[in-house]
């Protein structure tokens, strides 16, 4: 009886082996392939092309803290014309974002040269130009409010506290919980996630939510550049006043 069951298992299994379907070449082929792809793309993302995003963020903010290292808020001649605060805002801001555009298109072509893999090479120039915008008139807003000297000194804490929250450069895993929440919110680092989305090609979602912090951004600083403006110009009237009263 138990060489009749042993007979009987070892047929069963014969049997059951015989149906196990075999791959063949190109079966094995196909079910290789997602792992090789796999392994390509995230070759493609390394280097020059994830670095690109985060360095770019950071160069433009330095170029936007040059700019207003040697120039004024807002030029001294124009202060005693009969002009808008929004216009002498618009004076003192003009020059820097064209400049700050030069540098944009510079930065996405160095970036290119060392071969940095744009996906998007327009969208990148565009969100670039933008950030770029962003960046000079914060830069014009904080040197309007607190005067030159100090206003370096806040723009230089400002690119510590994002240095600390910016991924790319720096994993915000090594980041304290608060310090990484800021990311989703300084510019700098908004700048870097727009551009990392039109780099790779993300989806128009990942790239639209930090374009639209860098668009607050700018209508903050312009306003604050508004306020600041109106109030230099009563200074400067008060002043001239003040000497005439003198004479």
């Amino acid at each position: 009886l138990a060489e009749r069951r042993a007979s009987s298992l070892a047929s069963g299994l014969d049997d059951g082996a015989s149906e196990i379907a075999v791959p063949g070449e190109k079966q094995a082929e196909v079910v290789a392939d997602p792992v090789q792809v796999s392994v390509a793309s995230a070759a493609s993302t390394s280097g020059a092309t994830r670095l690109a995003p985060a360095v770019i963020a950071l160069a433009l903010w330095l170029g936007a803290f040059a700019v207003y290292l040697l120039r004024p808020a807002f030029p001294a001649k124009r202060l005693r014309e009969a002009l808008t605060a929004r216009r002498l805002a618009f004076v003192g801001l003009w020059p820097a974002a064209l400049i700050g555009l030069v540098q944009a298109a510079l930065l996405v072509g160095v970036a290119r040269l060392l071969g940095a893999d744009l996906a998007e090479p327009v969208a990148t120039v565009g969100v670039a130009v933008l950030a770029a915008v962003v960046f000079v008139a914060v830069h014009q807003a904080v040197v309007a409010l607190a005067g030159q000297r100090r206003g370096w000194l806040i723009s230089l804490a400002f690119l510590a506290l994002q240095l600390v929250s910016l991924g790319g450069l720096l994993p915000v895993a090594t980041a304290s919980a608060p310090f990484g929440a800021l990311a989703g919110i300084l510019p700098v680092p908004l700048a870097a996630e727009a551009l990392r989305g039109v780099v790779v090609a993300q989806s128009g979602a990942a790239v639209g939510a930090p374009v639209g912090g860098l668009v607050l951004w700018l209508l903050l600083a312009v306003a604050v550049s508004i306020f600041a403006a109106g109030r230099a110009q009563r200074t400067s009237v008060a002043e001239i006043r003040g000497v005439a009263a003198a004479c």
